[in-house]
């Protein structure tokens, strides 16, 4: 879909998930994927210079760094920002738990830690007033 105006392009375009707007050898080729990375930043052309958000699927083992997501390692080494979510299995948790972390930033400070958020109905994510994991674990040893 084309915009020819900033009153009517989009301020966000979100490609959830990646894979479904790949090629057959993106996940594979780090030549493909350079490319499609490449295609993506296009979108950032449009007349309202939007933010391109790609949701991608993790690797089967998770975890909160960059290797979580799945496929080619072009897919990261491209992009200007990357986060990881992971689900946390603590049964004794008032909420659906997950951990989120920046695991790529370019042009800012590292990231302090992993940052937990409870997902909600229809897969929504919000913020717990409880911060890094380690407040977490805190609260949880103080609300026993």
């Amino acid at each position: 879909m084309l915009f020819r105006s900033a009153e009517k392009a989009p301020a966000l375009v979100i490609l959830d998930p990646g894979a479904r707007f790949f090629g057959p050898d993106v996940e594979a080729d780090n030549a493909q994927a350079t490319a499609w990375i490449r295609q993506a930043e296009e979108l950032q052309r449009l007349a309202s210079s939007p933010t391109v958000l790609v949701a991608m699927h993790t690797r089967k083992g998770g975890g909160l760094d960059q290797n979580a997501v799945r496929g080619s390692s072009a897919l990261v080494d491209g992009a200007r920002w990357v986060a990881a979510l992971e689900r946390v299995s603590d049964q004794s948790a008032p909420v659906d738990l997950m951990r989120i972390k920046r695991v790529k930033v370019n042009n800012c400070p590292p990231d302090d830690g992993a940052r937990i958020v409870e997902r909600k109905p229809g897969g929504r994510i919000g913020y717990l007033d409880v911060g890094t994991w380690a407040q977490w674990t805190e609260w949880k040893e103080n609300n026993k």
